[in-house]
């Protein structure tokens, strides 16, 4: 998809917008964020990606600001913005007690 450059001296013009498939936007983003909440307990994965987030503007890579941006949130301190997985010994998912 090719960005389209605007400014205040050009008028905008809505037939030279790009057309968005919302629907296999919104597929392609749900299967990333599982990718990477998936991979939150994989140590190997986290510490590769550790060092090449909070950079100055401009340096960060993409796959970096997508990680903080699915697991933790943008604009706080770097050691409250990114939540540990809290993972089973198993690697299964923990289900919710029903009883009461």
């Amino acid at each position: 998809m090719r960005r389209q450059a605007s400014s205040p001296a050009k008028k905008y013009g809505a037939a030279k917008v790009a057309r968005i498939d919302a629907s296999r936007l919104r597929d392609k983003a749900q299967q990333n964020q599982r990718q990477w909440l998936s991979s939150l307990s994989d140590t190997a994965k986290f510490n590769e990606i550790g060092p090449r987030i909070f950079q100055p503007k401009g340096e960060t890579e993409l796959e970096a600001v997508l990680a903080v941006s699915i697991i933790g949130p943008i604009g706080i301190p770097q050691e409250q913005a990114v939540y540990p997985q809290v993972a089973t010994a198993d690697g299964k998912q923990m289900k919710r007690s029903t009883t009461k």
